[in-house]
């Protein structure tokens, strides 16, 4: 038998709710509080030891360094849509019993339209990753690659950033110094089904099975161009700079158009011939080198992202400072 209705009974839960309401959101924010002072007493007591981060400079730039930079951070954006298709339903259920009339309808939509969203973002994230992704082991292999070309005394270096992008390597030897730019490119199936593989330089352009473009010509111009200027500027002379266009994986002949060269790096390429040359005094390679590595070294280690050494200015959490120069 169901008890009667106790009117000074409800009153009193009414009561009791009332005084729940503050001390539950006291509590359910407690462990975010917990983490944040557990964290900042932890860089408080690292640095109370006073120890100090045994490197005394920054690193060098890896290959795709900035494109593996970009990736990690559109990867990061992946969790938003995510949540968004995934707890959207899950909000519209656990709110289906107390909508009515025009309520309902306003939230239905609110629920469809930010499921939409998120899977436009998702689409949008995996689309531009894959590019990403792409170009990213292209230029990592290609970077791999050319530095073989240090068995030749060539000092090579990688993801060089100046004021219009990135440089993707640059070689400096004794035969001048190269400007790599570095193209990966889907190969196209042809007529029998199997991948087409050969691409050749025409008239400034690059010939694929499947198009024609001189994008990355104009593109490895505008960077030798710079660093040729960059060089001449700091040192007086002008050096010999051509710019180079790497297609990694595809099958091309290694000749020299006019003031560009396509290769497909695999082992230095068909850089080797060039770099063995004696056009540059070994004296002046090394002056060289030394000017494009103080933009190549420009990384800072992660010991110093993180580790609270006692003896660095830090902003307002841990070590947040900028870390690239330009070329």
């Amino acid at each position: 038998m169901a008890p009667p209705f106790n009117g000074s009974q409800s009153v009193f839960n009414r009561q009791v709710t009332r005084m729940m309401t503050f001390p539950s959101f006291v509590f359910s924010f407690s462990g975010i509080v917990l983490v944040f002072a557990a964290l900042f007493l932890s860089v408080y007591w690292q640095r109370k030891k006073n120890k100090f981060s045994p490197f005394t400079e920054k690193l060098l730039r890896s290959p795709g360094y900035t494109l593996g930079k970009q990736f990690d951070d559109l990867m990061s954006e992946v969790l938003v849509g995510y949540l968004l298709v995934a707890l959207s339903p899950i909000f519209y259920l656990l709110s289906f019993k107390s909508l009515r009339g025009v309520t309902h309808l306003v939230i239905l939509v609110v629920v469809l339209l930010a499921m939409a969203y998120g899977i436009k973002k998702l689409v949008f994230i995996f689309a531009e990753a894959n590019k990403l992704r792409l170009g990213l082991d292209g230029e990592v292999y290609t970077g791999q690659e050319l530095n073989f070309l240090m068995r030749k005394g060539a000092w090579v270096y990688h993801d060089i950033p100046y004021q219009y992008g990135n440089i993707d390597h640059v070689v400096v030897s004794t035969g001048g110094v190269f400007v790599v730019e570095t193209k990966a490119v889907r190969k196209p199936a042809g007529e029998d089904g199997k991948r087409q593989s050969r691409a050749r330089s025409i008239n400034g352009k690059i010939q694929f099975p499947h198009l024609t473009t001189d994008g990355p010509v104009k593109q490895a111009r505008l960077h030798a161009g710079y660093v040729k200027n960059f060089l001449h500027r700091n040192t007086g002379k002008n050096y010999p700079v051509t710019a180079v266009v790497a297609l990694p994986g595809w099958y091309v002949t290694a000749e020299k158009q006019n003031d560009w060269l396509l290769i497909n790096p695999k082992r230095g390429g068909g850089l080797t011939s060039f770099v063995e040359r004696n056009i540059i005094p070994a004296s002046e390679v090394e002056i060289i080198a030394n000017h494009i590595e103080s933009f190549a070294r420009t990384v800072q280690s992660g010991v110093d992202r993180h580790d609270p050494d006692a003896h660095k200015k830090y902003d307002f959490w841990l070590n947040r400072r900028h870390e690239d120069n330009k070329l």
